[in-house]
This record gives structure tokens, sequence and C-alpha cells, in this order.
């Protein structure tokens, strides 16, 4: 079964938005870099991590090394819910075609048989 969509969603309403917390726990703290930002692993999934104590931080050694130094800390947090949006159009995504193509090629190697369940569409 094969399903392909190409539907712009619209960010949710506080996407982006730059928030701090307090008293975060440094131990329950886990980061990774993704590209230039800091993503949170814990305990706020796909934020981003502005600043640790009011000072910037830009890789997650920095980051580590301020919350090393406490047990407790404020954090700056930008909020990316499900992750930092794509804002490329669809119609601009390399890939999209490339997905498409492996979709067709799959689709063309069906059983006979098989083609009773795989899913069609014209948009």
């Amino acid at each position: 079964h094969f399903v392909h969509l190409d539907v712009p969603v619209e960010l949710p309403a506080d996407e982006g938005e730059v928030y701090r917390q307090s008293s975060v726990q440094s131990s329950s703290f886990e980061l990774r870099q993704v590209g230039p930002n800091l993503q949170c692993v814990l305990p706020f999934p796909f934020d981003n991590l502005l600043a640790v104590n009011g000072q910037r931080v830009d890789s997650v050694a920095t980051a580590e090394g301020l919350l090393a130094q406490c047990s407790e800390a404020e954090l700056t947090l930008e909020r990316h819910p499900y992750g930092l949006p794509n804002v490329v159009a669809c119609s601009e995504r390399g890939w999209i075609y490339l997905e498409r193509f492996i979709t067709m090629v799959v689709v063309a190697m069906l059983r006979q048989e098989d083609l009773e369940d795989a899913v069609r569409t014209n948009t």
C-alpha cells in the first residue's frame, strides 16, 4: 500500500515562540546538535536551546559545560513541538520527485493480484 501526500500544513500557533524555563534539573537535560541548532531531546523534545542561565550557547559542549556548573538552571528555549518546520514549498522539494519515481517503480513491480490493494489518485 502506498500513500504520497503533498499537503501544505499550517504551523502550530506557538511555533517559534521563545520562552524561559526555570529550575530545570541539569542532570535530566539531554541535547543534540542539529545543524546550527541545539535541539533538546529531554525534557523538552524538539525545542531549541538558546541560553543557559542567560548565557547564549552555540554548541553542545558549551551548554553541557554550563549545565555541569549547577544542579538547576534557567533555560531560554525556542518552541518547536513537532521539530523544525520544513518551509520549502512542496513543488520545490527535490526528494518528493525521487519519492514519486520510487513509488512508480514499486507499483510497476506489483503482481497482478496485488493491484486491487494499491491506492490510486490523480492529485
